[in-house]
């Protein structure tokens, strides 16, 4: 079976729910004798067949933690309290109950679930065809006509990844529906006079997170951008996503959302859109004390990710420069430290006259060349995600497995008040 799709079966806990059940049933189970001598279902012939699958996962594991292992035909996981013994041997490879109170290093499950998260490399092969896989199975009709209907002064909020999607779609819907926007941090909500708004868009890859109960604590009109939908919303502009990314870094819960809104902007011309899907090839040494990024409005939305991501995933610490601020003393950072400078170029007079200027003062110099519209902002947006890919490749971090402060779980979870 290929890798990466049985990664998928631990992640989201087929594999372990169907070898659980079976477990039940019978003491032990093998791919070669058992399923000759038993009557059992194709599903469960199948599923028998990626025991190889589970010991390979298994094997990787105990090798790269280092795990005491005498036995290198022989691993243990722990999953609700049982304890499976899977090896290799004459008869194939096999899984047995064993006592639980037996003394092995033995893999817990959810620490196995946790190492499949880090997988980068596929969730950025996987990016193109999700994006596809969301504008072609998705009710656009439907999520443009409420699009469509959006008037009066519009609130959109998100938080993390998902706030450069609130940074997009404030621009989308300022320009095609001619209303006044602003995105905000539902946090934020409480300090601001949210009377002078008639909606709140929230925008969230789960719609379930705290925060979209916080964006929608208000008597305006609730509209959510979501994959999946919430009772609490008044209008669900509900987008396909039939293969879910499972990363820390989620690239498609980015992407996707906003290719929902350059099609609402392109009056449907997804064909553009899928045109654009191709990733970017980098080479350059990542090596600094920061990258200072050189943005405006209209590349607002791929500056967002470059700071969310590179804060989140710790690959390097981002500093924003407005290009114009940047003329009015900003520039003294570089003479201090060992800086690597990222321009978004629109080719501007000033543009000119700064990529003149930085290469002595800097590293090096990231060009990437755009142009003042909404097509060219989401190939952008594209362009940094496969340059935040790279700086990660280099630094040997995995965007999808991040690890992350232990406090993140606890913040995360937080429901109290603000």
């Amino acid at each position: 079976m290929d890798e990466n799709r049985f990664k998928e079966m631990i992640l989201n806990g087929k594999y372990i729910l169907w070898l659980s059940k079976i477990m039940q049933k019978y003491e032990e189970i093998d791919d070669i004798y058992f399923v000759r001598n038993h009557k059992i279902s194709e599903e469960d012939q199948t599923f028998i067949s990626y025991l190889e699958d589970l010991f390979l996962e298994l094997n990787k594991f105990v090798i790269g933690h280092k795990m005491d292992y005498k036995n290198i035909f022989s691993y243990f996981l722990k999953y609700n309290g049982v304890l499976y013994n899977i090896y290799s041997g004459s008869e194939g490879f096999s899984c047995r109950k064993v006592d639980i109170n037996f003394i092995v290093p033995y893999v817990e499950y959810k620490d196995l679930k946790e190492e499949c998260r880090k997988n980068m490399k596929y969730n950025f092969n996987k990016l193109s065809s999700r994006v596809m896989d969301a504008l072609y199975n998705s009710d656009l009709e439907k999520i443009n006509y409420e699009l469509s209907k959006i008037d009066g002064p519009t609130m959109i909020s998100a938080v993390g990844g998902s706030s450069v999607v609130a940074e997009f779609a404030t621009k989308i819907l300022s320009k095609k529906n001619h209303i006044i926007t602003t995105s905000m941090e539902p946090n934020d909500f409480k300090g601001f006079n949210v009377d002078l708004y008639k909606n709140v868009l929230a925008c969230s890859y789960s719609g379930s997170n705290y925060w979209v109960e916080l964006a929608f604590s208000n008597k305006l009109k609730r509209y959510l951008l979501s994959g999946k939908e919430n009772t609490k919303a008044d209008v669900n502009l509900t987008y396909n996503i039939h293969d879910e990314e499972y990363s820390f870094i989620s690239l498609g819960a980015t992407l996707i959302p906003c290719s929902i809104l350059l099609n609402y902007y392109l009056n449907g011309e997804k064909k553009q859109i899928v045109e654009k899907m191709k990733p970017y090839k980098y080479n350059f040494d990542v090596r600094c004390d920061a990258f200072e990024i050189f943005t405006d409005i209209a590349t607002s939305t791929a500056s967002k990710y470059l700071e969310s991501t590179m804060v989140e995933s710790g690959i390097g610490l981002p500093i924003i420069h407005g290009k114009y601020s940047y003329c009015h003393g900003r520039s003294t950072l570089s003479t201090t430290y060992n800086n690597i400078a990222i321009y978004f170029n629109l080719n501007t007079e000033l543009d000119k006259l700064l990529i003149g200027e930085l290469h002595q003062y800097y590293k090096e110099v990231i060009i990437l060349n755009t142009q003042n519209d909404f097509m060219s902002e989401f190939n952008l947006l594209l362009q940094c995600m496969y340059l935040t890919e790279y700086i990660a490749e280099q630094k040997n971090i995995d965007l999808s497995g991040v690890n992350y402060n232990p406090i993140a779980k606890k913040l995360y979870k937080y429901r109290g008040g603000m």
